[in-house]
C-alpha cells in the first residue's frame, strides 16, 4: 500500500491540475509575501502595509488575513482539490489496468486505500504550504499566534476526506474522471440545500417527503455545514460536534463498501 501511496503522489506531479494545486501553493504565499510589509515603529508597535493600505491594529490585520484564507480553502482550493483528485482516482481503474495491477498479488483493498491516501496526502501538502506557509510568516512578522487558524484548517480538510471517499466509490461504479467532480459538485450543493432545509419544509408538506429528507441530511457529509464551522471556530473557538462524529462515520462506512465492491467486482 505504501508504494502506491507514493506513486500517486509520483502521478500527481505528472498530472496537470495536481501540479497545478500544488504550484498554486506555492504561489499564492508568494503573493503575500509580496505584497505585505511590517515596519515596527519607536513605541514597539508593528504597522503593517498591504499596497498603499496601513494598518496599525496588527491583531485585527492577522485575523482578517487568516480568515480570508480560511474561506479561500474552504471554497475555491476545495474545489481545485476535486478537479485534482477525479484522475488519479481513475487511472488504475482505466481499461487493462486492473489486469496488469491486481494480478501482482497484492490485495485490492491496498490499490484503493493507498491511492485514497495519496491523493488526500496531496491535498494536506498543498493546504500545508500554501495556508501554513502564510502563517508562519504572519506569525515571524507580527508575533500573532496561527494556533486557532491551523485547527480551523481540520474542518475543510475533513470535508475533503468526505467529497474523496463518496468520489472513491463512485470511480468503482463509473472510472470517469468527469462523472467524479460532477459527483463532488452535486455533494457541495446537496450539503448545503439539506443544512437549510428548513426553508424547504415551508414549501414541501408532505411528512413523508419531510422524513425522507432529514434522513439524507443525517446520512450524508455536513460539507456546507464544516466549511461554516471552520471560520466559526477561528473567531469564537466553537464548534459543534454532530457535523464532525457524523460526516466521519460516513467516510468510514463509505470506504468499508467501497473496498467490498471493489474485492466482489470483476474486471
Amino acid at each position: 500500500m505504501l508504494t502506491v501511496f507514493w506513486h500517486t503522489l509520483r502521478e500527481s506531479i505528472h498530472r496537470r491540475m495536481g501540479l497545478v494545486l500544488l504550484v498554486c501553493s506555492v504561489f499564492l504565499p508568494s503573493v503575500l509575501f509580496a505584497v505585505s510589509r511590517f515596519e515596527r515603529q519607536a513605541n514597539g508597535s508593528i504597522v503593517a502595509y498591504t499596497g498603499p493600505f496601513r494598518h496599525t491594529d496588527i491583531q485585527v490585520f492577522v485575523n482578517d488575513a487568516f480568515g480570508s484564507l480560511l474561506q479561500f480553502t474552504a471554497g475555491i482550493w476545495l474545489f481545485l482539490g476535486m478537479f485534482a483528485a477525479g484522475p488519479l482516482l481513475v487511472s488504475y481503474l482505466e481499461k487493462g489496468a486492473p489486469d496488469l495491477l491486481f494480478s501482482k498479488g497484492v490485495p485490492r483493498w491496498q490499490f484503493f486505500l493507498g491511492r485514497f491516501l495519496g491523493v488526500l496526502a496531496l491535498f494536506v501538502i498543498a493546504v500545508g504550504v500554501m495556508d501554513g506557509g502564510s502563517a508562519l510568516y504572519l506569525w515571524a512578522r507580527t508575533g500573532v499566534g496561527p494556533g486557532r487558524f491551523l485547527v480551523a484548517l481540520l474542518f475543510p480538510l475533513l470535508s475533503f476526506a468526505a467529497y474523496l471517499a463518496l468520489m472513491g466509490l463512485v470511480s468503482l461504479a463509473q472510472a470517469n474522471a468527469g462523472v467524479l467532480i460532477m459527483v463532488a459538485f452535486l455533494q457541495a450543493a446537496f450539503s448545503a440545500v439539506l443544512a437549510n432545509r428548513s426553508q424547504l419544509f415551508t414549501v414541501i408538506q408532505w411528512a413523508w417527503a419531510r422524513t425522507a429528507i432529514d434522513w439524507l441530511y443525517r446520512i450524508l457529509p455536513k460539507n456546507s455545514e464544516l466549511d461554516r464551522m471552520a471560520n466559526m471556530y477561528f473567531r469564537s473557538v466553537t464548534y459543534d460536534w454532530w457535523p464532525i462524529w457524523s460526516t466521519g462515520v460516513f467516510i468510514g462506512v463509505v470506504l468499508g463498501v467501497s473496498l467490498w465492491f471493489l474485492h466482489r467486482k470483476s474486471f
